[in-house]
């Protein structure tokens, strides 16, 4: 026994086969315990006994055979043989294995396999032991999703020859005619059935299928039900595409269609568009020959009717078309002749009543699909209803009266510019919407909401940080979690340390076998880690020299806001760290007062006063984010009351406080895109000015001098990076990103580390917006670039407008590549128009021109702005669009593709009416001048910079320059108020964009 005990330690598991052999059952028993004591030292990884990770693993793999052998039950032997910790790199000894287990009786060894079979975790990678175990058994074959999966990747493997023997390998594997019906039952398709899509290819899984199915291996009837159930269970696109491959290759007959009419019908109804097309054929076939019912056929109809796919929809029409035609033949076929001498008159009696059976029949079928075709009147697309219209009109007899009153109702669904045909049809139509009645529905404005209190109790910080561990994209639970540090360890020190050194014992920073500084230090000196490194500076795991050094740290890239915002939440953990080490303050003084992060000016006030009265020293970080956190003035509190009272605390901070309330701090220049400290409007930079002008140049020079070297004086390190403009044209790469980790963990805290500067953050933001409306240019899947644009909209400071910048994010943002992140861009849009912060005409404008010079889809435009409208913000969407089209439809390559967008105008405009929504007082005017101006009409991508939002922040336009912008429709009823909408409606022609034109323009006047 102790000859085992060393060979296993010694890590040989070759020898313990020969070495169990020697041991009787009471031994094994024995030696079991031992077996396991070691493993629980082998999982502590004592680097001083096992110094390679090659030793571990040998010890491992030697422990796994022992176990197997020494364990009597067959539960404890699967879960011994299953366990993670024992599985090596190289995978176990196999033969060693399997020598240990043979000598086993075949009802254990069945048991143990079908235990391993069930471990959705290990069993498709013990494949080989439970194939082994089952052919040493002869129990039946397991038919679990992970055992499946590893039968699949066994015959996949590239050994020689294989791919060409496959057909061979499953005819002769006595398992194929088991588990091929499991292929179709498991949750995803195995990854090798689909590696070769030539049906040439030896491996080709249709075809080979397919060949099972004809040589007799696998049941036909069993394959087919099995292919045509997993389409309709639905799944991932590429799984699906390999059912409609069998599919196709299984060629299906008409007999096997029509015995599956259920399936087909769910199929078109509820299907992915490829599997619904598909099912589509197989029933407008059955349908074509009389093997479709009309009930079913009506049942179908409804469904896709349904749908949002115009292909499909028009398919369905046309087929409805065709099965009515024929109804309708037979209704007005004539009558038979009368009997004549040579007929005999029982024959003509038959022949009338078969015909007039059919008439009765084509008829009930007529009175059962035109209510069905009806349905399609209420259809998005226009045309669509145009066509269910035309259905209708064919097939509708003038004997018809009971049907044509039960149609009449479903024609109050169609569209303005189908009234009429539909009034010459049915007689007069009811107008489903009124427009003068319209009713704009927006979402209900935010109200700001108080952040929570912090952690009173050692218990409640401790759960809280177990939620913000290592990064969170919450910044209230952020702020609480640092604030509720920073008093706890000031009150409860020893608690507090004991609580978070037993609730973090499983972090990796903890473990005792990393015991240098250095390791520790650098891996938390790179990138941004949340509260993880206030809590490791606490339990002693950060050197007092890496603090020290990283809170003097300036941003990695230079004009990059990324890093920069990383910067300033990099230093106030750092700063944390220190104090939290230092227990020197009581609280902190930035932690806002609102969710949005905004902080009260009187409440910074008193917590200054109580520093005061405790003699403790406000930290530079901290008061440098509270200052960033207060506005001078939000238009709800005396500024100058504050600042007095701010004064009167008799300190630097407070006379800081004071100055900052009033509007005379540093000028920060980041926060303030395309401006300059005490800029004259008139003022101009080029060199012929500061030649004329020597003295204005040189004082502006030293006060520019003098401002920086206050921001210097003032802020920490992480925070003067806010003193110089940043630069919009650059991109966050990797040498960016390797200094603050995954950019989507940072940005979430943009808009509470700056509330007060919504444009700004926009501004920050449009880069990566631009990369994501072009991603499927480089063939990438960038998402998540528009998600922060809700947060932008909902909680920025009550006085921070919307200006250039934020609407042309929100404009980036509706043409993004991915459909959920258009989705946040959306309720930016609505969030903004329902505040009231909202200029619909220069939202318009910005889409026009980014959809003009090719950096905007406007299919996707239309898709975010039809979601827009569908939640009842028809006027905002109008008004938009109002000034969108006039840019659209004056550049060519522009016009070709804008008819969708017209029709989300037509749609919107005959709900809520012609009127625009006019721009309110609060909200930031489109600058007179600057590049939108300047460059219209420009072609091409240089006429336009998308990065630039110098005139953000500019004084709004001229009254007759708005005019124009955003003018009543009724100023210009000739063209529809929208230049060049007549023109294009004039040009006649079928495509969308023409018919749309014709439409809106109709809808307008």
């Amino acid at each position: 026994m102790t000859t085992l005990l060393e060979a296993v330690r010694a890590g040989h598991p070759t020898k313990v086969p020969t070495l169990l052999k020697r041991l009787g059952p009471a031994e094994r028993k024995t030696m079991l315990s031992e077996l396991k004591t070691l493993r629980n030292e082998l999982r502590q990884g004592d680097p001083s006994r096992w110094p390679s990770w090659r030793e571990r693993s040998d010890v491992g793999a030697a422990l796994l055979v022992a176990g197997a052998g020494c364990h009597t039950g067959a539960a404890a032997a699967a879960l011994w043989l299953g366990s993670r910790d024992l599985r090596t790199v190289s995978g176990p000894p196999r033969d060693a294995l399997v020598e240990v287990l043979k000598e086993r009786d075949a009802d254990w060894l069945g048991d143990v396999a079908h235990r391993l079979a069930a471990r959705t975790s290990s069993a498709e990678e013990d494949y080989w032991l439970i194939r082994r175990l089952v052919d040493l058994s002869g129990c039946p074959v397991p038919a679990t999703d992970g055992y499946v999966y590893g039968w699949i990747n066994d015959l996949s493997r590239m050994r020689s020859g294989t791919l060409y023997r496959l057909r061979q390998r499953l005819t002769e594997d006595p398992q194929t005619p088991f588990l091929v019906p499991r292929l179709f039952e498991t949750p995803q398709l195995p990854g090798p059935l689909a590696w070769y899509g030539d049906p040439d290819t030896p491996a080709h899984w249709p075809s080979v299928l397919v060949d099972l199915t004809e040589n007799g291996v696998v049941e036909r009837a069993v394959v087919v039900d099995a292919c045509v159930a997993r389409l309709l269970r639905g799944g991932k696109p590429g799984d699906l595409r390999f059912f409609l491959a069998l599919l196709r290759r299984l060629e299906l007959t008409g007999h096997e269609e029509a015995a599956r009419v259920p399936d087909w019908l769910g199929m078109a109804a509820d299907g992915p568009t490829s599997v619904a097309t598909v099912a589509q054929g197989v029933l407008a076939r059955l349908a074509e020959t009389g093997a479709l019912s009309t009930s079913a056929l009506a049942e179908m109809s409804g469904a896709v009717l349904f749908r949002t796919e115009k292909k499909l929809v028009t398919a369905q029409l046309s087929l409805l078309g065709k099965v009515l035609r024929s109804h309708t033949q037979l209704r007005k076929k004539p009558g038979t002749k009368s009997a004549t001498p040579t007929t005999d008159a029982t024959d003509a009696t038959d022949a009338t009543n078969a015909v007039n059976r059919e008439r009765a029949e084509s008829s009930a079928a007529v009175h059962e699909l035109l209510p069905v075709v009806a349905e399609a009147f209420g259809h998005e697309d226009v045309v669509i209803q145009g066509r269910a219209l035309k259905v209708v009109s064919r097939h509708l007899l003038l004997a018809d009266d009971d049907l044509r009153e039960e149609l009449a109702a479903s024609a109050a669904l169609l569209s303005p510019v189908h009234h009429a045909a539909a009034a010459d049809l049915f007689g007069a139509v009811t107008v489903a919407t009124d427009p003068s009645t319209h009713e704009e529905l927006l979402p209900a404005v935010p109200e700001p909401i108080r952040l929570a209190p912090p952690a009173t109790s050692v218990a409640e910080l401790v759960a809280e940080l177990s939620v913000v561990r290592g990064g969170t994209t919450d910044p209230c639970a952020f702020e609480r979690a640092l604030d509720g540090l920073v008093r706890l360890v000031h009150r409860e020190p020893e608690a507090l340390v004991a609580e978070l050194r037993s609730a973090m014992a499983n972090r990796w920073w903890l473990q005792s076998h990393l015991s240098r500084f250095a390791d520790l230090d650098a891996h938390f000196e790179r990138g941004v880690h949340a509260v993880d490194v206030v809590a490791a500076a606490l339990l002693g795991r950060i050197s007092d020299r890496a603090i020290r050094q990283v809170q003097n740290k300036a941003p990695a890239q230079s004009g990059c806001p990324h890093s920069g915002m990383a910067a300033i939440t990099r230093a106030r953990l750092w700063e944390a760290a220190q104090l939290v080490k230092d227990r020197s303050v009581p609280f902190l003084l930035s932690t806002p007062t609102w969710e949005n992060g905004v902080l009260d000016p009187a409440v910074l006030v008193e917590r200054l006063r109580e520093y005061g009265r405790l003699g403790v020293e406000p930290a530079p970080a901290d008061f440098a984010q509270a200052l960033l956190r207060v506005a001078s003035d939000d238009g709800e509190w005396d500024p100058g009351v504050t600042a007095e009272a701010a004064a009167g605390l008799g300190t630097e901070e407070g006379d800081r406080l004071a100055l900052w309330l009033m509007g005379g701090g540093p000028f920060l220049a980041a926060l303030h895109p395309g401006q300059e400290e005490d800029r004259e409007p008139a003022e101009s930079d080029s060199e012929g000015s500061l030649l004329r002008h020597p003295a204005r140049a040189t004082r502006r020079l030293l006060d520019r001098t003098r401002a920086r070297r206050a921001i210097q004086r003032e802020f920490p390190a992480g925070f003067r990076w806010l003193s110089r403009q940043v630069d919009p044209r650059h991109r966050h790469d990797y040498r960016c990103l390797m200094h603050y980790g995954n950019w989507q963990s940072v940005v979430p805290h943009w808009p509470t580390v700056v509330p007060h500067h919504r444009e700004a953050l926009a501004s920050w933001l449009l880069p990566g917006l631009l990369e994501t409306m072009v991603a499927d240019i480089h063939d990438s899947d960038l998402r998540g670039g528009a998600w922060c644009l809700p947060r932008l909209a909902e909680g920025a400071a009550r006085s921070g407008p919307a200006g250039q910048a934020m609407h042309r994010a929100i404009a980036a943002g509706l043409g993004v590549r991915v459909a959920d992140d258009r989705l946040a861009a959306v309720d930016a849009l609505l969030v903004t128009a329902a505040r009231g912060h909202l200029n619909p005409a220069l939202l318009g404008r910005e889409l026009g021109e980014l959809i003009a010079h090719g950096h905007l889809k406007p299919t996707r435009i239309t898709d975010a702005l039809s979601t827009a409208a569908a939640t009842g913000a028809h006027r905002t969407v109008w008004s938009v669009l109002a000034g969108a089209l006039p840019e659209l439809l004056g550049a060519p390559k522009a016009a070709r593709a804008v008819g969708g967008l017209l029709a989300v105008a037509a749609d919107c405009v005959e709900q809520c009416g012609p009127r625009l929504i006019t721009v309110g007082a609060g909200v930031a005017q489109e600058p007179a001048t600057g590049p939108m101006e300047a460059d219209r009409g420009v072609e091409g991508p240089t006429g336009f910079d998308p990065l630039d939002t110098s005139g953000a922040d500019s004084p709004s336009r001229s009254e007759a320059a708005q005019a124009t912008l955003v003018q009543p429709a009724d100023t210009a009823q000739a063209e529809g108020g929208i230049p060049g909408l007549a023109e294009l409606a004039r040009r006649g022609g079928s495509s969308q964009a023409v018919t749309q034109a014709a439409r809106l323009l109709a809808a307008l006047r």
